[in-house]
């Protein structure tokens, strides 16, 4: 179990040239748990299961945005790792991240739904040294939202919600 106290928050203030601090007096303690399973049905295919469980409580406070809701109570990976004839590799990656947030501040709203997100990575060696590969990230949906700016609802920084967007690229590595 992990408690923090006194968290301060600092932010600065826009109207005037002073730094304004609040400090956060709640308490937090958490407990989760992680259990992972892995299984090779055969030497050149590897797959991994896991889960994670976590449960935070929270006494509460103004700066506390999502209090015992702060983190997904519920995740979910499911990888599979192949290696292909000819140094290819596919991965195939799905994970769920449970809902998070509440809008127990209504002036400032953190709450954000669960989500589901796909990864695929087609990787060749070449030679043990060097590795090419394209990867695609959270292909199930164009963008979904992680996180929240705290003071965006007050006009401090006027920044939106966080998002993570679809995304391809390609990849070059060399070991040593």
């Amino acid at each position: 179990m992990q408690r923090t106290q006194n968290f301060q928050v600092f932010a600065p203030n826009v109207a005037t040239p002073t730094i304004l601090v609040q400090n956060d007096l709640s308490e937090r303690s958490s407990a989760g748990a992680e259990a992972s399973l892995r299984w090779h049905p055969v030497d050149y295919w590897n797959l991994v299961a896991n889960y994670s469980r976590i449960h935070i409580d929270h006494s509460g406070n103004f700066f506390s945005l999502s209090g015992d809701h702060s983190s997904p109570a519920s995740q979910v990976g499911v990888f599979s790792y192949l290696d292909l004839p000819g140094n290819f590799e596919l991965d195939l990656m799905y994970y769920y991240h449970g809902p998070f947030g509440t809008n127990d501040n209504p002036s400032v709203s953190s709450e954000f739904n669960g989500y589901h997100r796909a990864d695929v990575r087609v990787g060749w060696r070449p030679t043990e040294r060097l590795e090419l590969s394209i990867v695609g990230q959270n292909l199930l949906d164009h963008r979904h939202a992680e996180g929240s700016d705290f003071f965006a609802s007050t006009g401090v920084t006027g920044q939106p919600r966080s998002e993570v967007e679809s995304s391809v690229y390609a990849r070059i590595a060399i070991g040593f």
